[in-house]
């Protein structure tokens, strides 16, 4: 009961070493009979089944393009660690960036699975997929693309690697632009910024919501900047206590707000339209690197003032 035998590699080892296999209905009974019989560590070198080791947590034959959870973890899901990703960078200087991006299947045969297991393909070592219950049928339509830190030197020095992963997607046939409800969330790193960083970064966001709301493809009367991420809910006079300050007053900032402070480690930018486009993604990155970077020099609080 505790012990399984390889016939692989004639090996006797601890249960342990063995997963469940999905689905053998459809493979000739010599490959299935061999699957059964194999360890883990064999079946790693087979080229007869894969793993889903998200939610599944078992083997599929190859022929099976598509698992049970199509490799979308739930809504809730942290990794047990991070990874952060950079140059040769001195880390108490430099943010890390953390990227969401929620998506669709829009059109020829694609699906949520589908496009989850084409994005773990191609990012599986810098990203993660999520469930995201805001998307349509509950979800079902899409998911959440959340990335592990990195920083934006690493960004541009792998940005073929994402291009791939945002073209692919798209001639896959996965949208995020197109539907209105998706949206583009970045996270920076706020821990090695000083208050008065802080204030000023916050003050340059509100203070040129226009500004903010053009380069993130949104209005006003935007209905899912509206519900997730206005810019018109709180009061510029209460940053420094409710968002800069949280930590003596958790949770007394809204999640749901244009840049949210109620994360320890990062500020995160809310507003922007999801965007499956290479030059419009980028764009959208770069002006959160831009303006941390620009309030970490300067004491102006908006781009208004500055003209």
């Amino acid at each position: 009961g505790n012990y399984f035998h390889c016939s692989s590699c004639d090996t006797t080892m601890g249960s342990s070493s063995y997963t469940e296999i999905a689905d053998l209905s459809f493979m000739n009974d010599a490959d299935a009979e061999l699957i059964k019989l194999s360890c883990d560590g064999c079946l790693e070198d087979s080229s007869l089944v894969w793993m889903c080791d998200v939610s599944c947590n078992k083997w599929y034959p190859t022929f099976r393009e598509e698992c049970a959870c199509g490799g979308i973890h739930p809504w809730n899901y942290t990794p047990s660690s991070f990874k952060f990703f950079a140059c040769n960078e001195d880390h108490t200087k430099v943010p890390f960036l953390g990227i969401e991006i929620e998506v669709e299947a829009m059109r020829n045969r694609a699906s949520r699975n589908s496009g989850a297991r084409l994005t773990r393909s191609i990012a599986k070592d810098w990203s993660w997929c999520m469930h995201d219950g805001s998307l349509g049928d509950n979800g079902q339509m899409g998911f959440e693309i959340v990335t592990h830190p990195m920083t934006y030197s690493w960004f541009t020095e792998n940005w073929a690697n994402i291009k791939d992963l945002l073209t692919q997607l798209t001639t896959h046939g996965m949208r995020s632009w197109d539907s209105g409800r998706c949206g583009m969330h970045i996270h920076i790193t706020r821990t090695i910024m000083s208050d008065a960083h802080q204030m000023r970064f916050l003050n340059f966001i509100y203070g040129s919501a226009n500004l903010a709301m053009s380069i993130g493809g949104r209005r006003y009367n935007d209905p899912a900047m509206e519900r997730y991420a206005p810019f018109d809910t709180e009061r510029r006079s209460d940053f420094l206590k409710y968002k800069v300050r949280r930590q003596s007053n958790p949770g007394a900032d809204g999640h749901y707000v244009a840049v949210n402070a109620n994360k320890p480690n990062t500020l995160e930018a809310r507003w922007m339209r999801g965007t499956l486009s290479p030059m419009s993604f980028r764009k959208n990155v770069e002006f959160i690197q831009s303006v941390w970077d620009f309030t970490r020099k300067f004491g102006h609080t908006s781009a208004n003032e500055m003209n």
